[in-house]
């Protein structure tokens, strides 16, 4: 079997690895406490400090997400980057953006959603804003169904008021700066940031799986701005819940929790001096109100201790920190990140992190992509920038299922793609397949039978898909059919 096919085995511990720029990350303080996420909910979240220019909080920052309504803030920012800073925005544009922005008006965002080309938008705004993590929905009709991280998030509020355009931040933060108590929906949105902080905020909230209006009493406060039309009728933010928990792979990144009940809050805090993310995923039986109630201690706790962690001074709106997407704390060495580092430093480019710790190792990230060094085996390996590194933090780097890499990413035999193999479930691989420009991974018996087909240069060519649950077992797709393994033979079919 030739090198390329080799893959070690392996075990790792369930967390998400890091992608680093060179933002510096703030020191741990023993007095602060950590905040209470209780344990039918899970939580990842970031603060980032724009005086200090340090992340002064984080947890599981690169995770993904359903963004439910916080898509809103790329949505309105696509719109004005495509119309340009010079142009006025109609009125009737304009009752759009405010009232997406200020009430989070579904049919609003539906509407600009459509004129944007559904999931063009995502994919203009992620190189545009440097996303890491960020990956349109799989079925265009559901922009609540956007994957993000609590990362992207942070990089989304500092490019608005370091980086665009006056016009657009005057906008966009100015309109989150009156968002209302009241949602258009009727649900009541002051949970989190409003409820948590004083003062004056910009803040974009956002929830899914709650139905598509409250239980109880709704909020009166406002009304409905946009009524529906035949745009904001092509697309809504979720599917029906029954739809979501039957078909996830189908409307969304296989990574992506559709099931479980979603809110988020988020934005600028201290008079535009701290960014704020808090992402959060709860049972389908707990209400909005108990989620609202967790959410809102979290944020509590969070700002508390980033009020602690220094001076209460404000830093003007035209200071241009660096984006904040360096998150984990650095680890002291790596012999191995180091040797390797020495043999590909042509190849490598600059580093953009120190090293840091992943779960049963180290990494370093670098123009190339990011270098992963197992302490079981001190051998170091790159996971190159692109699809391919964004795939692998979104199935949990080294944590997740897939493990370390055993391979650099290198050019498939065709010539094509690109793939990596990692120590994952007895073997997992990444391939990169070229007409979509996505890595998708593949493992386990599926894995074996497309190597005795012959990898990509098989009849079925490249996968389409990640292995997802289907009736009976699991299923990857390719460019010409799809592999299906049978939980209860172990045969793999197609």
């Amino acid at each position: 079997m030739a090198p390329r096919r080799m893959v070690a085995a392996g075990l790792a511990a369930l967390t998400v690895a890091a992608v680093g720029f060179g933002l510096a990350v703030a020191p741990t303080r023993a007095q602060a406490a950590a905040p209470v996420v209780p344990g039918d909910t899970s939580a990842a979240y970031m603060v980032y400090d724009r005086t200090t220019r340090k992340v002064v909080e984080q947890a599981g920052e690169h995770r993904l997400f359903r963004s439910a309504s916080l898509v809103k803030l790329l949505i309105a920012l696509d719109y004005l980057q495509t119309k340009g800073s010079t142009s006025a925005v109609p009125a009737a544009d304009r009752t759009l953006l405010d009232s997406m922005l200020r009430s989070s008006d579904d049919d609003a965002a539906s509407t600009l959603w459509v004129r944007g080309g559904y999931e063009k938008i995502v994919q203009r705004m992620v190189p545009k804003l440097g996303l890491v993590d960020t990956q349109p929905p799989t079925d265009r009709r559901y922009w609540g169904y956007t994957a993000l991280s609590a990362a992207d998030v942070v990089t989304t509020y500092t490019y608005l008021l370091d980086k665009a355009p006056a016009s657009f931040r005057d906008l966009i933060v100015g309109d989150l700066e009156r968002s209302t108590r009241c949602a258009s929906d009727g649900f009541n949105q002051a949970f989190g940031l409003p409820r948590a902080v004083t003062g004056t905020k910009a803040v974009k909230q956002g929830w899914s799986g709650y139905g598509s209006a409250p239980t109880g009493p709704a909020c009166v406060e406002g009304q409905e701005d946009v009524p529906p039309n035949a745009d904001s009728q092509q697309a809504a933010e979720e599917a029906p819940q029954a739809v979501a928990d039957s078909r996830p792979a189908t409307l969304a990144t296989p990574a992506l929790d559709l099931s479980s009940r979603a809110m988020h809050t988020s934005g600028l805090v201290d008079a535009r001096r701290r960014v704020m993310v808090v992402l959060t995923l709860s049972p389908k039986a707990k209400t909005f109100d108990a989620s609202a109630t967790t959410i809102t201690g979290i944020a509590r706790t969070l700002h508390d201790n980033a009020v602690a962690a220094g001076p209460t001074t404000t830093v003007p709106v035209t200071t241009k920190p660096a984006v904040p997407t360096t998150t984990t704390k650095p680890a002291p060495s790596s012999p191995a990140i180091d040797a390797y580092a020495a043999r590909n430093a042509a190849r490598l480019g600059p580093a953009s992190s120190a090293t840091y710790t992943v779960p049963g190792g180290t990494a370093r990230d670098y123009r190339a992509g990011t270098v992963y060094a197992s302490d079981a085996t001190d051998d170091a390996r790159l996971v190159a920038a692109g699809p391919t590194l964004t795939r692998y933090r979104a199935l949990g780097g080294p944590g997740g299922l897939l493990g370390f890499p055993t391979t650099d990413t290198t050019a498939t035999p065709d010539g094509r793609g690109r793939f990596t193999h990692f120590t994952g479930t007895g073997g997992a691989s990444l391939y990169l397949n070229p007409a979509r420009n996505q890595a998708y991974a593949v493992y386990g018996a599926i894995r074996v039978r497309w190597s005795q087909l012959g990898w990509e240069r098989s009849r079925l060519g490249y996968p389409t898909s990640d292995e997802v649950a289907v009736s009976g077992g699991r299923r990857n797709t390719f460019d010409h059919g799809s592999l299906t393994w049978n939980a209860r033979t172990g045969a793999v079919t197609g």
